[in-house]
């Protein structure tokens, strides 16, 4: 599994990497990170599924450089994206951006049974200040309140989580590993 690290500044690799890294080797899944900006085909063919993760509150780095990403639309590979990389994911495949700060632990009720959670209602924990409005292409999994707040591509294995998985819910990721395989 390649891990796609997002962040601008390297302290923040250890908020919001090091956590994802840590739920997979714990999983005994075996996986590589690389930064966003030294990603090449060689390790887009070696993958066999990309969890994209997510940054800093204020860290927008990675937006003023969204074509960076352009191999997400050729992908045949599984994807998840982790909060900025949801953002990414509904960018480069036709979504849009909101602002909409959500800091702490929310309620996520599930609206569509999925293969991330068997679970109808969990509490995670959010840190965002930008939400996605995602186009036609993806259906809305889960909520909170009004914000979605997962998402998956109706044709493509490429899914998104608005809050931060590996902080309350780290079965999700293990659940993309397993979905991705299966």
């Amino acid at each position: 599994m390649l891990i796609v690290d997002v962040c601008a500044d390297r302290l923040s690799y250890f908020e919001f990497v090091k956590p994802v890294e840590d739920v997979l080797k714990k999983a005994n899944t075996a996986f590589f990170t690389k930064h966003y900006t030294n990603i090449g085909q060689s390790d887009l063919d070696r993958a066999e599924r990309i969890v994209i993760c997510g940054t800093a509150l204020r860290d927008f780095k990675y937006l003023a450089e969204v074509d960076r990403f352009s191999w997400i639309g050729e992908s045949p590979k599984p994807i998840l994206g982790i909060c900025a990389g949801m953002q990414i994911l509904a960018l480069v495949l036709g979504g849009k951006l909101i602002e909409k700060t959500r800091v702490g632990r929310y309620g996520v009720n599930v609206v569509r049974k999925n293969s991330l959670t068997s679970k109808d209602r969990f509490y995670s924990y959010f840190l965002n200040s930008k939400a996605v409005e995602p186009d036609r292409n993806f259906e809305t999994l889960a909520r909170s309140r009004t914000l979605k707040c997962m998402i998956k591509h109706k044709q493509r294995r490429f899914y998104g989580c608005l809050f931060h998985p590996e902080v309350l819910n780290p079965e999700i990721i293990t659940d993309f590993f397993k979905e991705a395989v299966s």
